[in-house]
């Protein structure tokens, strides 16, 4: 087993290739030599290859992931030869490797019985038993380190930003219209969330729900604390913030007086049709 600095992260394309290995082993096994097996040691020895495969694969495996390694693109590769490997040894025959499952992880069926979803197990070849690799809860560290690393990137490319412009109100900005009330390291922040939760998918693997909270929280903790530095910077409201208009209320004689005015300009302009304005726009010509 490693020690601190040493995280397996150069162990992953030897945890592909040994996976890819034992999955052309099993293969092998069923085509060559399964039927002289069971010949000559009958069915409940079927299955006692592609057991022994998965359990000695799996010890590897799994002090791979012990160590933690990063979850780049040669552990996902690795990962997902590990699941390859499992189907193989499962699809090796119709029910020859009996699967036990307890509760949650992987669901696997084992060919001519159920589907692994339950407890128990299905074995019509004579006992031989392993677990499945139940990738998903093992690979689940692997997948926080990851969301806390990117996380951590982000937070400081955040205050890289927000360090990077000077915060002003906007009533003593004098620069070019174009460019006023423009906050270029805003626009930075928000493309580097959609890269992070772009990345995040395209992991490509199955990761648990609370991963996704993990992240979105993450994410949104980063923009919140943009936000409040950029409006610390500017100080209290009171010193750029708009004074409120003052209040008015509705005065029916005003009203009714603009009203009649606006009626007599109309009824002049209906008599008359000047020519100024193109004549009254609110009435159809005739004929």
């Amino acid at each position: 087993r490693g020690g601190r600095g040493d995280r397996g992260d150069g162990i992953s394309p030897g945890v592909k290739l040994l996976a890819e290995g034992c999955a052309a082993l099993a293969d092998a096994y069923e085509a060559h030599l399964s039927s002289y097996v069971v010949a000559a040691a009958g069915p409940a020895a079927a299955n006692a290859a592609p057991a022994a495969i998965v359990e000695c694969f799996s010890r590897d495996l799994y002090a791979w992931l012990d160590l933690c390694p990063a979850l780049d693109t040669r552990a996902i590769e690795a990962l997902w030869a590990a699941h390859d490997m499992q189907n193989a040894v499962m699809d090796r025959g119709e029910g020859k490797v009996a699967v036990t499952t307890a509760g949650g992880g992987d669901t696997i069926g084992s060919g001519g019985g159920g589907g692994g979803n339950g407890g128990g197990s299905s074995d019509s070849g004579g006992g031989f038993e392993f677990e499945p690799l139940r990738l998903e809860a093992r690979a689940a560290p692997l997948v926080f380190q990851w969301v806390a690393g990117r996380l951590a990137v982000m937070r400081r490319t955040m205050l890289r930003l927000i360090a990077s412009e000077p915060w002003r109100a906007a009533a003593s900005v004098t620069s070019d219209a174009a460019t006023t009330g423009a906050a270029l390291s805003a626009v930075e922040l928000v493309r580097g969330a959609w890269d992070t939760l772009d990345a995040f998918w395209k992991l490509q693997l199955p990761v648990p729900i609370s991963a996704v909270r993990a992240l979105t929280e993450g994410i949104d903790g980063a923009i919140q604390e943009y936000a409040s530095l950029a409006a610390d910077s500017l100080g209290v409201p009171e010193v750029f913030a708009p004074a409120l208009p003052k209040l008015t209320r509705y005065k029916k004689d005003v009203v009714d007086a603009m009203k009649k005015a606006h009626e007599q300009t109309r009824a002049k302009a209906r008599a008359t049709k000047s020519e100024v304005g193109g004549g009254w726009w609110g009435d159809c010509e005739e004929g």
